[in-house]
């Protein structure tokens, strides 16, 4: 991964669960959270076998599957997350790319800075953008969005996190992006999927 002057500023690796997100992980039996703490609030991890990722989330969030991968929510703010699962062609850079470039010349955004662009991987020989922005929407309010755009040798995913900026959820956002991993699938069972 290329430095930036951007790397002094990102979370350390996430180490949800005891764990370090380039080890090995499976689902636990129960729930399995990292206590929190008065500064931030208690994490879970979240793991999709189907699709083969991991990321970890407020413990208190409600999380959905969907057919196209997960949507994560808080009961208490209007801050959420989505991952979405892709099995055509999915290039980082360009969704990365694409993304801005739509959300910029969308009619409800009226005003929209970019205060981050960085190369993560998200596991070994796997590649990722992560875009961080704010926005004005029609209401007034200024929006955060944190945005991860990875793949492996078959799927792409997007993991967006936003919240409203009067929040305070950035250093939660980060270490949401941060804990992000792809896993191996084990194939075996299944070959084709």
């Amino acid at each position: 991964m290329k430095a930036t002057a951007l790397d002094p500023f990102l979370p350390v690796t996430l180490t949800p669960a005891g764990t370090i997100a380039d080890e090995p992980y499976r689902t636990p039996a129960s729930v399995e959270t990292d206590g929190g703490s008065n500064d931030e609030p208690e994490f879970a991890v979240y793991t999709d076998d189907r699709y083969g990722y991991r990321l970890a989330c407020p413990a208190d969030w409600s999380v959905e599957p969907d057919p196209s991968g997960v949507v994560l929510e808080s009961r208490r703010s209007g801050a959420g997350a989505a991952v979405f699962v892709e099995t055509s062609p999915f290039d980082p850079a360009t969704c990365a790319a694409t993304f801005l470039a739509e959300l910029a010349n969308d009619d409800h955004v009226h005003s929209l800075e970019l205060r981050g662009h960085r190369e993560r991987e998200p596991g070994d020989d796997h590649q990722g953008v992560v875009v961080d922005c704010t926005y004005v929407g029609d209401s007034g309010d200024r929006w955060w969005l944190s945005y991860l755009f990875a793949r492996d040798d078959r799927t792409g995913y997007t993991l967006g996190v936003d919240w409203n900026d009067t929040t305070g959820f950035e250093a939660t956002a980060e270490r949401i992006v941060a804990s992000f991993a792809l896993e191996p699938l084990d194939r075996s069972r299944k070959p084709n999927q």
